[in-house]
């Protein structure tokens, strides 16, 4: 296949912007021991993240946010603390576990690539040709109405047992800490996001959409989702999101995309984590000095230390043979009706490990490692792939349609929870994001509905 001179050149200029940046990094943290088998480890697992990461056409896709992910959290924060000598929550990692953790993340790797890039044609979780038109949102005057009341009702009903005030403060917002309280609470808040989200793809396809309801519907978004109240996940899942769907795909050629994300892990998780602790007055006055040398060494990227500490359990406790999957599959059924509905696996391997703080990250393949295995890595990550492609697949195919479809308005806020599922643990991480997008499956249960009694009664 020939390529062309302005993609090679995007290309070729995204590799070396990669590398410079990831030595700038390595380099400044010195003194600590590596075995040189972890180093050729760690080079294959960041050489394969960079080739996929090249290799993909897309403007912006779900599989460079996950190769994004291995190149950043599973390569670049790993060699940085571990050359540093730094161990998140003080946990010391052995070379031993060190090495076969990069072995299962290479198998992770190379069985996500077979997944997604060498069955590009084969049918195993959807299908690429199906004889099944992929769902379209049926807009309307009565959908237009349901989504600014269904807005309006949440931002009253979040108000009203919250209050106003607690709306702008720090996880001051909650209807409670129960699995139906944590649901209710983010269904309550996607839902203007999830409305504003629509009628902004809805207003890019043709359809006539006032401004004015727009910048309304964005004000109640802004209100129940206020940035600095929220995680960190949650604002840039919300944010990213209605980006994505205000900005015209075509403006992201030209590697656009990676140079924001990249832009976004190389100044703005620094910004963020300095504001973790500190004040915008401590920023002045420090004089804006920002250590690129230290950005990855702390707690906020455990997930490489994490996958370690999970194999370190296996090997003294075993594997929990579905114990944690189940959990998350049946993340609806509350604690207090099932009483064997496992503990988070990061919350899990730390109290087992006696560590000081136990609501830690578990990545994706250390979640399908403490299950089954090297077999359930193999599994999710080749789930993952499959899944991952055909969101990437159909959301791209059908760029110019005239109508919007349900995996539109999924993948375009999928784009930022990728990295909060991908990083961990799968539990509550699973629990925060079914309970986004609720009302999203709400609308196309009650679509189908509708068009079902239609029929009928025709």
């Amino acid at each position: 296949m020939r390529i062309s001179k302005a993609k090679f050149v995007s290309g070729a200029i995204l590799i070396i912007t990669i590398i410079v940046y990831s030595c700038v990094v390595v380099s400044g943290d010195k003194g600590n021991y590596i075995h040189p088998l972890c180093w050729i480890s760690f080079a294959i697992i960041g050489a394969i993240s960079i080739f996929e990461i090249i290799g993909d056409t897309y403007n912006y896709s779900l599989n460079k946010i996950h190769w994004y992910f291995i190149f950043i959290f599973m390569f670049l924060s790993p060699l940085s603390q571990l050359s540093a000598g730094y161990y998140p929550w003080r946990h010391k990692i052995e070379n031993d576990i060190v090495f076969l953790a990069n072995l299962l993340l290479i198998l992770w790797e190379v069985v996500y690539v077979i997944g997604y890039n060498q069955l590009k044609s084969k049918r195993f979780v959807v299908t690429h040709k199906s004889k099944k038109k992929k769902v379209e949102i049926v807009f309307s005057n009565s959908m237009n109405f349901l989504l600014i009341t269904a807005s309006i009702t949440a931002l009253i009903l979040m108000v009203t047992r919250c209050g106003l005030v607690n709306l702008f403060i720090r996880d001051a917002s909650m209807f409670g800490n129960g699995t139906f309280s944590i649901m209710f609470t983010y269904l309550f808040r996607a839902i203007p996001v999830l409305s504003t989200g629509i009628l902004i793809l809805e207003k890019r396809k043709g359809n006539f959409i006032p401004w004015i309801e727009i910048i309304a519907m964005l004000a109640c978004t802004f209100v129940l989702n206020f940035p600095v109240a929220l995680s960190r996940y949650w604002s840039g899942a919300v944010y990213l999101g209605l980006l994505l769907c205000a900005i015209p795909p075509e403006w992201f050629r030209n590697r656009v995309f990676d140079y924001v994300l990249i832009l976004a892990l190389a100044v703005g998780f620094p910004l963020f984590s300095f504001f973790k602790y500190n004040t915008f007055s401590d920023l002045i006055t420090s004089g804006l000095k920002l250590d690129i040398f230290s950005i990855y060494n702390n707690v906020d990227f455990d997930a490489y230390s994490m996958l370690c500490r999970i194999i370190e359990y296996t090997q003294t406790n075993g594997f929990t043979y579905g114990t944690q999957l189940r959990s998350v599959l049946l993340f609806f059924v509350p604690r207090a009706i099932w009483n064997i509905k496992g503990t988070p696996t990061g919350t899990l391997v730390a109290t087992a490990q006696d560590s000081y703080y136990v609501n830690v990250s578990a990545p994706l393949m250390g979640e399908g490692y403490i299950d089954f295995g090297i077999l359930g890595l193999i599994f999710f990550s080749f789930i993952l792939s499959r899944i991952i492609l055909n969101l990437d697949r159909d959301y791209w195919n059908g760029v110019s349609d005239q109508k919007v479809k349900y995996s539109d308005v999924v993948f375009v806020f999928l784009a930022g929870f990728l990295l909060f599922l991908l990083r961990g643990a799968l539990q509550p991480s699973f629990l925060r994001v079914m309970g986004f997008f609720l009302f999203l499956i709400i609308l196309f249960v009650f679509q189908k509905l509708f068009v079902a009694l239609r029929r009928s009664s025709s």
